[in-house]
C-alpha cells in the first residue's frame, strides 16, 4: 500500500522507497539533522528550519520547514512530520533535490519544554 510513497517522489524528484531518508541532505549536516530529529522524537518538541536547498535541475531554493513528532503505539518506532514551504515556487517538472544548508533553527514547545542548548 502506497499512501505518501507517490508524493514523495514528486516532491524530490526519485524514489526514496528502502533509501535511508538522509540521502536528502547534504553530508555535511546529516549528523546535526540526526541529533536534532532525535530531540524532536524525544523531548517532544517541534523543531522550525530554515534550509538552502538544490533543486533536481540545479536551481538554488530557500524555504521554510517544521518538523514534528508523530504519536506510535507502544514498541513501535518513533516517527516525525516534516512539512516545508518553498521561498520561490519550483518549475514545473522541477523537484526538490537536495538539502544544502540549515542556515537557522528554532525550537517549538507542544507541551513538553524545549531542549537545552
Amino acid at each position: 500500500m502506497r499512501l505518501f510513497g507517490t508524493a514523495r517522489v514528486e516532491s524530490f524528484g526519485r524514489n526514496l522507497f528502502g533509501v535511508n531518508p538522509l540521502v536528502v541532505y547534504d553530508p555535511t549536516i546529516r549528523d546535526m539533522v540526526v541529533e536534532n530529529v532525535q530531540k524532536v522524537i524525544h523531548q517532544p518538541c517541534g523543531w522550525v528550519t530554515a534550509r538552502e536547498v538544490t533543486t533536481v535541475t540545479g536551481v538554488s531554493n530557500s524555504g521554510t520547514a517544521i518538523t514534528l513528532p508523530l504519536a506510535t503505539g507502544d514498541g513501535q518506532p518513533p516517527c516525525i512530520a516534516n512539512y516545508t514551504v518553498m521561498t520561490r515556487p519550483l518549475a514545473h517538472k522541477d523537484r526538490t533535490g537536495q538539502v544544502d544548508a540549515i542556515t537557522g533553527q528554532m525550537w517549538i514547545d507542544i507541551g513538553a519544554g524545549i531542549p537545552e542548548e
